[in-house]
């Protein structure tokens, strides 16, 4: 029942706790969950990348004060944010998949 914002700081601090013991683990098969889960982290990386020049000239553009600008920035930033959609997809499965994996096992 919580929202995602209020779920992050939790999120953060649980893979801090577990970085080094899952560091430690000897590379092998990997579930294909994992293997989903790591493909989704690419892709949103991929996808926010992607919206970087679209922000970065949208920032320009604001500094610069030209309306004009401003609105063919925010239109390109806009039209890249559907992108994005692949993050709540991503965050509800590891809600749904992950997690119960860690509450099973601790």
């Amino acid at each position: 029942g919580l929202d995602l914002e209020g779920l992050k700081p939790a999120i953060s601090k649980l893979l801090n706790l577990l970085h080094a013991r899952l560091s430690a683990l000897p590379p092998g098969p990997r579930p294909a969950w994992t293997r989903l889960l790591e493909a989704e982290n690419a892709a949103i990386l991929e996808a926010l990348d992607a919206l970087s020049p679209a922000l970065q000239e949208l920032n320009r553009a604001r500094a610069s004060g030209r309306a004009d600008e401003l609105r063919a920035a925010a239109a390109a930033l806009l039209a890249g944010l559907p992108r994005l959609e692949i993050m709540e997809r991503h965050y509800r499965r590891k809600e749904n998949v992950l997690f119960p994996r860690f509450e099973a096992s601790y």
